[in-house]
């Protein structure tokens, strides 16, 4: 930041704030609060990984961060005068007290604690440092004993009466000897014990140029000042940390609470959706067992199915068997009839010549008539003979027609039979052919219906298995309902030693703040 980018003014914040930061051994910032954001004017996001030097302000001289880093390197603690600058410019003082934080023994931190310092101390620091900025002063140098200048004092008066006129003589001597003795035997005691008091100060801090800034004095009594100063600057910063650490545990119990409280929330609703699936698992359950049930009679009719498949099978290649044979025997009758027909047609023939010798006989007979009529006397006994001839002639014509009449119908008939026999024939035929293809869809249906039959047995036996599954399942969800229930019970309980927490975070924050 250019001396352009400075602004002289100083902002000032209510005392009761203390401005919290923690680094790595590097001085990067790893965790600030609420007060140093809103004093220095810096989001978290702009401070946090950043170098804390950040907040540096060019007034401060480089022998006051050398001075701290020297001291918090050795696992000391340092306390100061900061002069600090915010985000806009402006400038802020803070009463910092660093403090190495240590886990197993080994620096691992480090947490500056920071207060609103007295407006004597900052003008004090602000006109020495302006001074070691300008190179025209150094550290003050330590002044006499608190116990010199109480003797000095003493003796000066002392002096200052035995220079009077009524003050000379022995007795004047004498009294001086013995306000010497009666006055240095406590005086070495006092000096005795605050030497004690003294190392036990140095101890604590020992820094010239902190006991002037703090006192404006650079003596003994500065000195156990300082001390003090730096033991409650010390208090302080423990109490600041644990008040920043109650306020982020308060924040978290807050932000649990209302986690928690969802999450019983989400558990009444996974619980009442818990209810319900338990309720259809069961119900899918029931209708598995069902579908179970059902599989293995559909399986067991299959089975049933399938054997009268064969039966009809057997049937159908018996009926195959008989169909074959009264074929043939239908083929035999047709070749028989056919031989009728064509004897038949063979005694149309003779009946024919019959018909055609009685026609003959007739003629022969008439012939024999006419010339037994010529013969007259003579010719009669030839005449009734051929009478008889044309009568029996007669006789032969009527029974061969008879006989054509009869044989003519008995050729219609195997004719009609024949006809009847190859139609017949034909549809034994047709009947073999269906029969086959009966069979062969038999086979197929046999061979689906064997398939169907081992799937129904394997759709049984995993019917079964899920239902079993799903028992199992039933019961995990009503263990995991049980669980659930009892979790919701667990997440109320928390929420009552939550807010049981957040009360004793509430007190702890009231004591801390009985500190400040």
């Amino acid at each position: 930041m250019t001396p352009k980018d400075i602004i002289d003014e100083e902002v000032i914040y209510p005392s009761d704030y203390m401005i919290l930061s923690t680094t790595d051994l590097d001085s990067i910032i790893t965790h600030v609060n609420d007060d140093f954001m809103t004093v220095s004017g810096y989001k978290e996001d702009e401070l946090i990984n950043k170098p804390h030097n950040i907040v540096r302000h060019p007034d401060m001289p480089k022998a006051a961060f050398s001075d701290l880093w020297d001291t918090i390197k050795q696992g000391k603690s340092w306390m100061g005068l900061v002069k600090n600058r915010c985000k806009n410019g402006q400038y802020y003082w803070v009463n910092a007290y660093v403090t190495p934080i240590k886990r197993n023994g080994t620096i691992c931190e480090y947490q500056s604690v920071r207060t609103q310092p007295e407006a004597e101390l900052t003008e004090r620091a602000q006109a020495c440092y302006d001074a070691i900025n300008a190179g025209k002063a150094a550290k003050p140098k330590f002044g006499a004993s608190i116990i010199t200048k109480l003797f000095s004092a003493w003796l000066l008066s002392v002096v200052l009466l035995m220079s009077l006129p009524y003050s000379s003589g022995f007795f004047t001597v004498v009294a001086f000897i013995v306000a010497i003795i009666c006055f240095c035997r406590p005086l070495y005691t006092l000096k005795q014990r605050f030497s004690k008091i003294l190392i036990l100060s140095e101890k604590i801090h020992d820094n010239p140029l902190n006991q002037y800034v703090y006192t404006g004095y650079t003596d003994e009594l500065s000195h156990i000042e300082l001390s003090l100063r730096m033991q409650k600057a010390e208090t302080l910063a423990v109490v600041g940390r644990i008040k920043d650490s109650g306020e982020e545990l308060q924040q978290g119990l807050e932000e649990h609470q209302q986690q928690n409280q969802a999450n019983q929330n989400q558990l009444v609703t996974q619980s009442q959706n818990l209810e319900q699936v338990v309720t259809a698992i069961g119900q899918m359950s029931s209708s598995v067992t069902d579908i179970a049930k059902n599989t293995t009679n559909s399986t067991t009719e299959i089975h049933h199915l399938v054997e009268q498949i064969e039966s009809t099978k057997v049937a159908l290649a018996n009926s195959q068997i008989a169909t074959t044979e009264i074929n043939n025997v239908l083929e035999e009758s047709r070749i028989a009839i056919s031989s009728l027909n064509q004897q038949c047609q063979n005694v149309n023939q003779v009946v024919e010549v019959i018909e055609s010798i009685a026609k003959q006989t007739n003629l022969l007979s008439l012939n024999a008539a006419i010339e037994a009529a010529r013969a007259g006397e003579a010719g009669r006994g030839f005449a009734v003979v051929a009478d008889e001839v044309r009568n029996l002639a007669s006789r032969s014509a009527t029974s061969a027609h008879e006989i054509h009449a009869i044989i003519n119908s008995l050729s219609r008939t195997t004719a009609e039979a024949v006809a009847h026999m190859e139609q017949s024939h034909l549809l034994t035929d047709k009947s073999i052919d269906s029969s086959k293809m009966l069979e062969q869809s038999l086979i197929s249906v046999s061979e689906v219906m064997s398939i169907i039959e081992s799937n129904g047995e394997q759709i049984s036996v995993a019917a079964e298995e899920q239902a079993a599954v799903v028992n199992q399942i039933y019961s995990n969800a009503m263990i995991l309902q049980d669980g659930i229930n009892q979790f919701e019970q667990n997440c109320h309980n928390a929420a009552i030693h939550s807010q049981e927490i957040s009360g004793q975070g509430i007190r702890q924050t009231e004591l801390v703040n009985q500190f400040n």
